[in-house]
């Protein structure tokens, strides 16, 4: 265990930094190329629509409509008037992307605009990958992103609190680096002279 010691915080932290940037590029870029992807299936569908009911793009449609979600983007409700039969018509409000997909030009209409915009949101994520200030500000507000993964809200007295204890660590750490070594040996000591 002495070679552990020896082995800084930024050694430890350099691989973690490499994977995590991996995972959101590649997460990003799969996000782009999935909407892409279902974007060229719905105008497939829009061109065969009275003729074929393509079962693979009804599969993909929570995946994109997810994708769409995560990226912050709605198309909103909008009126939807159908005929029910005997001359009766029944109006409601739908929510457009639960109405994927669909023949319906408003529908379609709103669908791309999201769409378009989601494709947007995951690429401008692509870019942020090769900014140190997005990395920074990544390492500075770092459990308030841990938490927001989790599901807190950002807003939270409990997300504010960690980053100040986190901020007050890492200054601790900044300027305690040198003893260290020091401080590690006699906890160590510490804990093997006591009963």
């Amino acid at each position: 265990m002495e070679w552990l010691r020896h082995i800084s915080g930024l050694q430890w932290s350099c691989p973690i930094v490499v994977v995590l940037w991996g995972l959101r590029l590649w997460n990003a870029w799969h996000a782009v190329r999935a909407l892409e992807a279902f974007d060229d299936a719905c105008c497939r569908w829009l061109a065969k629509v009275g003729s074929v009911t393509d079962k693979s793009l009804t599969e993909i449609v929570p995946r994109a409509v997810r994708l769409m979600r995560s990226a912050g983007q709605t198309a909103g409700v909008m009126d939807v008037a159908e005929s029910i039969g005997y001359g009766q018509v029944a109006a409601r409000q739908a929510d457009v992307l639960a109405q994927l997909p669909s023949p319906l030009g408003a529908v379609y209409y709103r669908y791309k605009r999201t769409q378009a915009r989601a494709v947007g949101v995951y690429k401008e994520r692509i870019r942020e990958n090769f900014s140190l200030r997005f990395w920074l500000g990544f390492a500075v507000f770092l459990p308030r992103h841990a938490l927001e993964y989790l599901g807190a809200s950002p807003d939270a007295t409990a997300v504010k609190v960690l980053n100040v204890v986190w901020w007050i660590a890492g200054a601790v750490t900044i300027v305690f680096e040198h003893y260290r070594h020091t401080v590690v040996q006699a906890i160590i000591d510490g804990l093997r002279q006591s009963p």
